[in-house]
C-alpha cells in the first residue's frame, strides 16, 4: 500500500519514537484533522538521515500508528496506491472526513443558536468548538463574524449592539 518512490532514502522509526506517536483507529469520535497535526508535529521533530523527507518519515510512520478499522482500511488499498504524503493525506481525509461530514457540520455552524439560558461566553465556546471540528469549512472571516451573531438570542444582541462601538453588525471582523 505505501511504497517509496524509487530514489527515496530509506529511514528507520525507533521505538521510542513509536510510542510517543499518536495512534488512529478510525472510530467516528476520533478527529482525523487533529491526528494528522499531531502526528506531523512528532514526525518533524526527529532526526533524518541525510537525504529523507518529513514526508519519507511520516509515510515510513504510517503502519505503526492507524490501528482496527483505519489499519485494516489502509492494508486494504491497491498495492503502490500511495507514494507521497499528499497521496495518503487525500485518501485518508476522503475516508475517515468525508464531504457529506463538512456538510452535515456546515449545516449545524450555520444553524447554531445561543439558549435562553446559555451565557455569551457559554454560547462563544460551543460555537468555536464546532468551528474547530470543521477545519475545512472554508468559511471567511465576514461569515464566522455574521453566523455568531445571527445566532445570538435577542437579549445578547440587543448588548452587543448598547456596548461601546454601536452596532454590531457593523463593527469590522478585526473588532
Amino acid at each position: 500500500t505505501c511504497r517509496p518512490p524509487p530514489g527515496q532514502t530509506a529511514c528507520d522509526v525507533k521505538p521510542h519514537v513509536i510510542a510517543i506517536l499518536p495512534t488512529y483507529c478510525g472510530k467516528s469520535y476520533e478527529g482525523p484533522y487533529e491526528f494528522l497535526n499531531e502526528f506531523c508535529k512528532i514526525c518533524k521533530a526527529q532526526r533524518r538521515p541525510a537525504g529523507a523527507s518529513e514526508d519519507d518519515y511520516r509515510l515510513k510512520a504510517l503502519p505503526f500508528v492507524l490501528k482496527g478499522e483505519a489499519n485494516t482500511w489502509f492494508m486494504r488499498l491497491p498495492a503502490d496506491s500511495i507514494n507521497t504524503w499528499a497521496d495518503f493525506k487525500s485518501v485518508f481525509l476522503a475516508e475517515f472526513f468525508p464531504s457529506s461530514k463538512t456538510s452535515a457540520l456546515k449545516r449545524k455552524i450555520s444553524c447554531i443558536r445561543q439558549e435562553y439560558d446559555e451565557t455569551l461566553s457559554e454560547y462563544w465556546e460551543k460555537y468555536m468548538s464546532l468551528l474547530e471540528s470543521c477545519p475545512n469549512h472554508r468559511m471567511k472571516e465576514i461569515e464566522v463574524h455574521h453566523t455568531f451573531y445571527e445566532g445570538m438570542n435577542k437579549e445578547t444582541k440587543d448588548l452587543a449592539n448598547s456596548s461601546p462601538g454601536g452596532d454590531f453588525t457593523q463593527l469590522r471582523v478585526s473588532e
